[in-house]
């Protein structure tokens, strides 16, 4: 406060200034006083930290006093004042004491709420906070009750399609009553809100209009708007339509927006913009997967390679026919896609696929053969669609004909169960909630799945079931840092593990579920003597599975981000009450660097416990993409 500047000019051009900053000024107390009177109220939780420092700071305070005033106005002191402040000299040299002088104005209290022709509202989840306040209770009037009502009051009717309605408190005083247990206060007062609503007019879509490059028929466009002329509208209902044009993946560009030109207020057209993609697609791709240096299970390293064909719009229906292989020295893939949108008028995606894949499980620990060969050919029929802004559902029906030969380990497989094919007819019903704000780089949000696989033996034996969940989610927590979790479950109901086909099984262990373990190699594994006195280990899997991974996510440099992460699973072949016995947990870290088509990811892990007798205490893996 007793700050002196002085200057000179030493030269023509230059300025010497010196600044003598005097005795910094410390404040020992601040007290609150109203007229003569000084509060009895305790305040002292607003100058905590300014009396902590002494020190004093003009920012700092003035956000306390804004403190105090908030506190007060929440409190029914809705006329609060600062009318005064003095700073008084103490004893010590420098030392002030801090004196505020406020005027509180009358204290307001709740009365109820009333909104006049819509009384109704007054029993939605909002508002019981605010109508099952009892009759005796003396409940402090916050102004910010007004701002939350109205903002809920506007969403209601803008959600209903009254973009322009008129929503305006009234608050009126009312007489105190003898209901109440305590005494009001002097200079106090009780309050009614009023509520008055005047909707206007309804805003609803308009008329819909086509432009750009596109061959597909308008009555065809129209099958996948979700919205009609004349409904109320609802921008949901825009994002889905644009999100649907999109999945059918004929267009190159898609654009769903309100015209911006019209002079109609309360009637909006719509603007559908779309160019047709190339007719005919190939895709063509090659890579290579990389697993640990362990020499015991070096033969799970591979090439591969793919191509897809897609034909789209081929009858002029938005459809799309594909053709796609992938092909690696362990599996074969080879699949026939034709996906036709609103198939018979039913609302959702409907497709029809066949497929023929075989497998080779490239090892066995501690040998050189494969564990076993797996051959899995079928056809399905499948439905999908966003019902509703993120929530998806899906359901498919098929025949499927599963086969395992050429088993040279210890897979716990019944011997009626190999060289024989095992048909079944199966449903599997599904349900997507995907709440992720970035589908490659996510920061935040939450993604669910369910899936239940029911499926009926054609050539005798029980009816079964897989059931799959999954829950993720994703937490900001400041400075870029990202803390990430996900668990699993999943169960095969009504059959004993020996007879559950092995590429039915579920598996633990790779880049995507417990890093600190080679690709499915997390046990149970079965043994096997070999003619050298040696133990060879085969991968069995589980019928029940549990797998967590927790993530923290931090930028390091640039594009490169580092990850920490704590992975853990445990599979049963005994029902879900055999999770509880052996869990593999794994603690590690890795590297993310962002490329524009996901981060490529190197993760090293630890091994909390051994499997076998040289089994080493790490794994890493090299690969594209988060592990979830």
């Amino acid at each position: 406060w007793s700050t002196e500047v002085t200057y000179k000019q030493p030269t023509p051009d230059s300025y010497l200034f010196t600044i003598n900053e005097g005795p910094q000024i410390a404040l020992d107390a601040i007290e609150i006083k109203e007229g003569s009177r000084y509060l009895s109220e305790e305040t002292s939780y607003f100058w905590q930290k300014i009396l902590a420092h002494k020190s004093f700071d003009y920012d700092q305070l003035e956000d306390a006093i804004q403190q105090l005033k908030d506190f007060y106005i929440a409190n029914g002191f809705w006329d609060f004042a600062l009318v005064d402040r003095q700073y008084i000299k103490t004893q010590i040299e420098t030392h002030y004491k801090l004196v505020l002088f406020i005027n509180k104005g009358e204290q307001r209290f709740w009365g109820g709420i009333t909104i006049t022709g819509y009384e109704s509202l007054l029993a939605t989840p909002f508002f019981k906070k605010y109508t099952d306040v009892n009759a005796d209770q003396l409940v402090p009037f916050d102004n910010n009750w007004l701002v939350e009502q109205k903002d809920y009051l506007m969403a209601h009717f803008q959600a209903l399609g009254y973009w322009f309605a008129s929503i305006e408190p009234e608050v009126i005083t009312i007489p105190w009553d003898n209901t109440h247990a305590q005494t009001p206060p002097s200079h106090a007062i009780k309050q009614r809100v009023v509520w008055h609503i005047k909707p206007g007019e309804c805003v609803t879509f308009g008329s819909i209009v086509v432009r750009g490059n596109t061959r597909l028929p308008f009555d065809r466009i129209l099958r996948e708007i979700k919205f009609n002329e004349n409904d109320v509208w609802d921008r949901e209902k825009l994002s889905l339509t644009r999100k649907k044009l999109k999945r059918l993946d004929v267009f190159k560009q898609v654009q769903v927006q309100p015209y911006q030109s019209t002079q109609q207020t309360y009637k909006k057209p719509i603007v559908i913009t779309l160019t047709d993609d190339d007719p005919v697609e190939v895709r063509l791709r090659a890579g290579y997967y990389l697993t640990s240096k362990n020499f015991m299970f070096k033969q799970d390293s591979t090439p591969k390679v793919g191509a897809t064909i897609a034909i789209k719009n081929p009858t002029n229906r938005a459809d799309c026919l594909t053709f796609e292989t992938d092909i690696t020295k362990f599996d074969r893939k080879i699949n026939g896609e034709y996906r036709q949108p609103s198939f018979m008028n039913l609302p959702a995606i409907a497709k029809v696929k066949g497929y023929a894949n075989k497998y080779v499980h490239p090892i066995r620990i501690g040998s050189g053969d494969s564990a076993y060969e797996a051959s899995q050919t079928g056809f399905l029929f499948g439905l999908n669609e966003e019902y509703k802004d993120d929530y998806y559902w899906g359901i498919t029906f098929g025949s499927e004909w599963v086969k395992t030969s050429r088993v040279r380990g210890n897979l716990n497989l019944d011997p009626s169960m190999i060289d024989k094919t095992q048909a079944y007819l199966f449903v599997e019903p599904s349900i997507i909630i995907d709440k992720l704000d970035d589908k490659i780089n996510t920061t935040e949000g939450s993604f669910s799945l369910f899936a239940f696989k029911a499926m009926a033996p054609q050539n005798g034996g029980s009816f079964t079931a897989r059931a799959l969940m999954e829950q993720s989610l994703f937490y900001p927590l400041g400075n870029n840092m990202v803390a990430a979790m996900r668990f699993r479950f999943g169960h095969i109901l009504r059959r004993s593990f020996e007879f559950i086909m092995p590429i039915e099984r579920f598996y633990l262990g790779g880049p995507s579920s417990v890093r600190s373990y080679e690709k499915d190699a997390v046990p149970p594994l079965g043994a096997t003597t070999l003619h050298d006195g040696s133990t060879a280990y085969t991968i069995q899997g589980g019928s029940s599975m549990f797998n967590a991974n927790l993530e923290l996510r931090f930028p390091v440099y640039g594009s490169l981000n580092g990850v920490v992460f704590q992975d853990i699973g445990t599979l049963s072949q005994s029902g879900i009450f055999g999770l509880t016995k052996t869990w593999y947990p794994g603690t590690g870290f890795g590297l993310r660097f962002k490329t524009p088509i996901g981060s490529l990811r190197f993760d090293i892990g630890w091994k909390w416990k051994k499997r076998f007798a040289g089994d080493l205490p790490y794994a890493f893996h090299l690969t594209l993409g988060e592990a979830f």
